[in-house]
């Protein structure tokens, strides 16, 4: 079981994750990944990504069956997450995630405890491949380049033109 502190509960939460289409999927599962704002490449312990699960009505209609999918992913996740802050498997910077939401497939109810927990870490890794940061990466504001095609500036226009000589 996940501490409460890392658990993602409000629905709204939810909705911003797939608002921000920041997704990898395998057969058995989808990540949506929100990155963390600040020093989000920073190997700091302090901060856990607050993590949901969510397996819809489409998958089974059974709510054991899909209790059973949840605990399983949610138990590979915790697997992993305790390699990660335990130091053996510290290059998947999980720090790096405001939020993760795991949506299980329907072909996760044919897979193994095995397929599901390789599923649950391929699509952190390709996760951090394509949406995180690089630990060396400075946090800078990008400042967008001075060009007369900004409206907000004034153009600069020639010297004749502004006295009204042409």
């Amino acid at each position: 079981m996940l501490p409460q502190a890392e658990r993602l509960r409000r629905a709204s939460a939810f909705q911003r994750a797939y608002q921000e289409r920041r997704v990898i999927s395998s057969p058995q599962l989808s990540l949506y990944v929100i990155p963390r704002q600040g020093a989000a490449g920073k190997q700091t312990g302090a901060w856990r990504p607050l993590t949901g699960f969510v397996v819809s009505k489409k998958v089974s209609k059974s709510a054991c069956k899909r209790n059973r999918l949840k605990r399983q992913v949610r138990d590979a996740y915790r697997h992993l997450r305790e390699q990660v802050y335990s130091g053996k498997k510290a290059h998947y910077r999980l720090n790096q995630w405001y939020i993760l939401v795991f949506t299980i497939h329907s072909q996760a109810l044919t897979s193994t405890y095995d397929q599901i927990a390789r599923a649950v870490e391929s699509c952190l890794i390709r996760a951090d491949k394509r949406f995180g940061r690089s630990p060396f990466e400075k946090e800078t504001v990008k400042k967008r380049p001075k060009d007369d095609h900004d409206v907000n500036r004034k153009a600069s226009l020639p010297r004749e033109m502004d006295n009204g000589q042409v």
